[in-house]
C-alpha cells in the first residue's frame, strides 16, 4: 500500500493526557489522504502507556523507542514514512480541521515555499493568538518565525539531514527551520488560528525561555558563518523594528487616551512618592 500525500508525526513522552486530541484532530482532517504516526518517547507514565494501547488503527502507527528527546522522536516518525509532505505536531496541540486543506495548496503553488504554519489560538493557561513572522533566512536569524507544529517538504528534512538530535535543552525547532530556510526555503504563514497550542506553565517551552539566552548563544555559534554572512541585514532590520517601536510609543503618549490615564493615575502617583518619603524618614 502506498505512502500517503501527507504523514503527521506526533512524539509523545508522558502525555497521555493530551495525546488523543492530538490524533483525533488530524483523522477529523477534512483532507484524507494522511497518516499518523505516534512516537512514544520511552514514557514511563501508566495513564500515557494506557492510551498507547489504544491508539493504533488503520490510519495511526505507534512506534515505540527509548527516551531520546524530541529532535530523535521526529526524526524517527519522518523516516518511518515515504510522505511527499510532513506534518509535525506535539502531544499537547492540535490542529483545526482543515488546516492541511489549507495548507497543502500553498505548497502546491509556490515551489519556493518549504515550510508552511499558521497563526496560533493558545489554550489552558494563557489565552489569546499569536501569529509568526514566517520569511527566510534574515527573519530566523534574529527570530524563531515558525511553530514546532508545522508543515512542511519532506524535501526540506532530507536537505538538512533532519532535526539535531544533540539539541534536548529546547529551540530544537528554531535550529531546524534556520537550516531550511538557510538552503533558500521560504515560510509561509496562514493568517489564521488552525493551530490549539496549550501553554502550561512547566512545559518544555517555558523551560527553555528560562535559559534562553543559553539556548540562542547555542544557535549563534552552531549558525555563526550564517550570522557572519547576514550580520549587517539583521542589525538594520533589528534597528528599523527598534525605530518603528519608539514611533508608536511616541504616537502612545500624545493619544487623549494615554493623557487621559496620567491625569487619572497622577493623583495616586502623587500620594506615593509622599508615602515613600514619609516612610523613608521613619526608617531612617
Amino acid at each position: 500500500m502506498p505512502d500517503p500525500a501527507v504523514t503527521v508525526v506526533i512524539p509523545c513522552y508522558n502525555h497521555g493526557r493530551f495525546v488523543r486530541q492530538a490524533v483525533t484532530s488530524i483523522l477529523d482532517q477534512t483532507f484524507r489522504d494522511v497518516r499518523v504516526v505516534v512516537v512514544d518517547d520511552g514514557s514511563t507514565d501508566p495513564k500515557t502507556l494506557e492510551v498507547m494501547a489504544t491508539l493504533p488503527g488503520p490510519r495511526v502507527t505507534v512506534l515505540r523507542q527509548e527516551n531520546k528527546h524530541v529532535s530523535a522522536a521526529r526524526n524517527t516518525g519522518i523516516r518511518s514514512s515515504q510522505s511527499p509532505v510532513i506534518v509535525t505536531l506535539d502531544a499537547d496541540d492540535s490542529f483545526e480541521p482543515d488546516f492541511l486543506e489549507k495548507a497543502l495548496p500553498v505548497l502546491d503553488a509556490d515551489p519556493t515555499v518549504g515550510v508552511v504554519t499558521c497563526t496560533v489560538r493558545n489554550r489552558a493557561e494563557r489565552e489569546g493568538t499569536f501569529t509568526p513572522s514566517g520569511g527566510g533566512i534574515v527573519d530566523f536569524l534574529k527570530h524563531n518565525g515558525a511553530r514546532a507544529s508545522a508543515m512542511f517538504r519532506r524535501a526540506c528534512w532530507e536537505q538538512v539531514g533532519g532535526y539535531d538530535e544533540t539539541m534536548r535543552r529546547g529551540y530544537e525547532d528554531w535550529d531546524f527551520w534556520i537550516r531550511v530556510v538557510a538552503r533558500g526555503w521560504r515560510v509561509h504563514v496562514l493568517q489564521e488560528p488552525l493551530l490549539n497550542y496549550r501553554c502550561a506553565r512547566q512545559s518544555m517551552v517555558t523551560g527553555a525561555d528560562a535559559i534562553r539566552p543559553d539556548l540562542v548563544r547555542v544557535l549563534a555559534m552552531a549558525h555563526l558563518p550564517l550570522y557572519r554572512e547576514h550580520v549587517v541585514e539583521v542589525l538594520v532590520d533589528r534597528e528599523c523594528q527598534i525605530l518603528s517601536l519608539e514611533k508608536r510609543l511616541d504616537q502612545l503618549r500624545g493619544s487623549p487616551a494615554y493623557r487621559l490615564g496620567r491625569c487619572l493615575t497622577a493623583p495616586w502617583q502623587t500620594l506615593r512618592g509622599f508615602w515613600h518619603r514619609v516612610m523613608g524618614g521613619v526608617s531612617r
